[in-house]
C-alpha cells in the first residue's frame, strides 16, 4: 500500500509474516489490511477504536471500559458502512 506522506515523500507499507497462532489469524490480518487501506484512502488516521475494539485482545486506551464483542461487531460494521459513503 502507498501514499503520498509530509512534504510530497512516497510511503509504503510492507507487511511480511510468519503466523504460529491461530489458524484464523491469517484472515484476521488480510481484513485489518483491507480496512487501514480504506481509512487511509478515506483520509483517517491514528487509532481506529471500531477496529481496535473488534480484533484486538486490549484494544486500548489503558483503563478503557470493556465492549462486548457483539456490540463491538456492530459498531465495526457501522464503521465500514460509513467509510463506504465518505
Amino acid at each position: 500500500m502507498q501514499w503520498v506522506s509530509f512534504g510530497g515523500f512516497m510511503d509504503e507499507l510492507v507487511v511480511n509474516m510468519r503466523i504460529n497462532d491461530s489458524p484464523a489469524l491469517a484472515g484476521y490480518i488480510v481484513d485489518l489490511a483491507r480496512l487501514g487501506f480504506l481509512a487511509v484512502r478515506k483520509g483517517l488516521y491514528g487509532t481506529l477504536p471500531e477496529v481496535n475494539r473488534f480484533y484486538m485482545k486490549r484494544p486500548g486506551p489503558m483503563g478503557a471500559r470493556h465492549v462486548s464483542k457483539i456490540r463491538a461487531y456492530y459498531d465495526l460494521v457501522a464503521f465500514a458502512e460509513e467509510l463506504k459513503k465518505r
